[in-house]
Order: C-alpha cells, then sequence, then structure tokens
C-alpha cells in the first residue's frame, strides 16, 4: 500500500541522469500514481547553458523510456508546465508533492500559492540528490557544462596525475578525431561555425590559431608552443596571455590540463603557451568544454579537424585518456 494515491512533481528532465532516476523512483514509493510536469521550451531555455538543452520532444522520450523501463509508465500522468504550478492548483485530487533539494523552494511556493487559493497545503516529501565524484550534486546543468557524464563521472579527475600516452593513444590521435576539413578551409569553417553555433571554440596549436587570427575568425581559448613547423614565431594573439605551462612531448601533465580547466571556468578569452608538445591537450580541452563547443587543430598535409563536443565526443575523449 502506497501513502497516497496520487502526488505531483515536476523538472525539466534535461539529459535524464541518475539523479532523475532517483527522484521518480522515490516519488512512485510513495504514491499509486504521480502527475509528472515537464517545463515547456521557454521555461526551460531560462535554465543556465541552455544552447545545450535538449529539446521537449528528447526531454520526454527519454523520461518515459525510464518509466516504461520500470514499469511506471501505466501509474504516471505526463503534463506540459507552462509555469511552476501545473495542475497542483485543483482542488482535491493532488494529496502531495515531491521534490528534490533544489526544487523544494518551488514546492514551497506551490503551497503559498495555494493557500492564497484557500486550498489546503500539501506535504512535501524531499528526495535525496545523487552526488557526482566530487560530492558534488549531480545536475543537468553540470552535464551541459560539461564537467560531468550522467553517470556521475568527472572528467576533470582523469588527470589528477601525470602520464606518458601510449602507443595506442598516439596512434588514435594521429588520426581525424573529428570532421576532417580539407579544401576550402575559410569558407568551410565559417560555414560549420556559423551552422552549429558554438558556445565555445577552443584551437590547439600555433598554425590554426595564426589562421584564425589571420582571417579574423573568432575563437575563445587557444593552446599554443609559439613553433609553426619547429621554428619560433611571434603573433598576435600575445595579447590574450593567461599562463605558461610545461608538458614535455608524448605526456599530459596534471599541471597543464588543470591550467586548461582553469582557463574555461573563467570564461574569459585566453590562450595558454605550452613548454613542450601541445598535441596531446586535445584530450582535456575537450573534457574540459561545455557541450555544444567546438575543438580545432591542425592536420598535418591535410587541413584542419573540428571536434564537436557533445556527450559522444566526450566518452571517445575519457575513454582514450583512460586506455
Amino acid at each position: 500500500m502506497k501513502l497516497y494515491q496520487l502526488a505531483a512533481l515536476g523538472g525539466t528532465f534535461d539529459h535524464f541522469h541518475k539523479g532523475h532516476q532517483q527522484f521518480l523512483s522515490f516519488a512512485f514509493s510513495l504514491s499509486q500514481k504521480v502527475v509528472i510536469g515537464i517545463t515547456n521550451e521557454r521555461l526551460a531555455s531560462q535554465k543556465a547553458f541552455p544552447e545545450s538543452l535538449q529539446s521537449f520532444p528528447q526531454r520526454r522520450k527519454e523520461l518515459v523510456s525510464f518509466l516504461k523501463s520500470q514499469k511506471f509508465y501505466s501509474r504516471s500522468s505526463l503534463v506540459i508546465l507552462n509555469d511552476i504550478y501545473g495542475p497542483t492548483l485543483q482542488p482535491d485530487k493532488i494529496q502531495a508533492l515531491v521534490a528534490s533539494e533544489l526544487t523544494y523552494p518551488g514546492a514551497k511556493k506551490v503551497n503559498y500559492k495555494r493557500q492564497s487559493l484557500n486550498l489546503k497545503k500539501l506535504p512535501i516529501y524531499v528526495c535525496p540528490m545523487i552526488k557526482s565524484d566530487d560530492s558534488r550534486y549531480l545536475s543537468s546543468t553540470r552535464i551541459r557544462q560539461g564537467l560531468v557524464a550522467r553517470s556521475g563521472q568527472v572528467y576533470r579527475h582523469l588527470f589528477k596525475q601525470s602520464y606518458h600516452l601510449t602507443n595506442k593513444q598516439r596512434l588514435a590521435l594521429k588520426k581525424p578525431l573529428g570532421k576532417l576539413i580539407i579544401k576550402n578551409t575559410r569558407l568551410n569553417l565559417q560555414t560549420l561555425i556559423n551552422q552549429t553555433r558554438p558556445l565555445k571554440i577552443s584551437l590547439v596549436g600555433d598554425f590554426i590559431t595564426n589562421y584564425f587570427v589571420k582571417h579574423h575568425l573568432h575563437f575563445n581559448y587557444a593552446l599554443v608552443d609559439w613553433h609553426i613547423a619547429r621554428k619560433p614565431v611571434t603573433l598576435p594573439y600575445q595579447s590574450a596571455f593567461f599562463a605558461t605551462v610545461k608538458n614535455p612531448a608524448g605526456q599530459i601533465t596534471a599541471a597543464a590540463a588543470q591550467k586548461i580547466f582553469q582557463l574555461i571556468k573563467t570564461q574569459k578569452k585566453g590562450v595558454i603557451r605550452i613548454i613542450g608538445e601541445e598535441d596531446l591537450l586535445t584530450i582535456p580541452i575537450v573534457l574540459s568544454l561545455p557541450l555544444s563547443s567546438l575543438v580545432i587543430y591542425g592536420q598535418p598535409h591535410q587541413g584542419c579537424v573540428v571536434v564537436q563536443v557533445n556527450e559522444e565526443a566526450k566518452k571517445n575523449f575519457a575513454k582514450l585518456a583512460s586506455d
């Protein structure tokens, strides 16, 4: 027997993760049936890093998939939330509210509104939140920010220690790890940037960075060693200098990786000068950027490679870092 016949909860359910699973399972343990409100596109767009938000149909699809897998779907009623209240202001239907530690203030607002309408307050049950590997709350915002995977894996933790890349890793990095652009580089780059509208653009290498500067193309971050084809160069992007860090050939040092994460955290344009080899730092730069970003690096004698930073790319680069 459940405590209630009908409870209600709401959320954006973006990038459906372990925390969402626990939240819903908690609600169905309390009530026979649950009204689940899913925020509409307008409300969802008010979240941080809205560029990476999934569409309403995709969010609903992943939610329904979980409900069916747990045999909750027949006990649920899905509604679109155009405001924080949804159907919770209807009299004598919903018997309880279920919230997370983050959405609890919203549940309290529902009760304040109900009282103003001469409706009784509803009991609020708060579900504990899942934490990621860094003991911070796992949230869709942090996933969109590119800091964690849906599983709670923290990408920055992959670089707690310096390490030499294996032959397998080096061979993998010699192949294009994204879209290879060979001809009409400037036109194709600008077209791709216009189409994807990236949140951030990061460059790896002096050749591609100089190319962007020369052709007045926008970028946010760059990793350079002040050499092109092993020859020293003096380039105009030094005005955006952020830091200098050592990264010997064949390695990814913890210092270099952590400096990259620090730069991205500032959300300000910056260039890091690498003393040693910057090519391998493509791995931590992909894993440090928010979703919907681009990483662009030169492919010797061919053109340039564009990596679209999405969940799949994060997964692949995280695997490459740990192989």
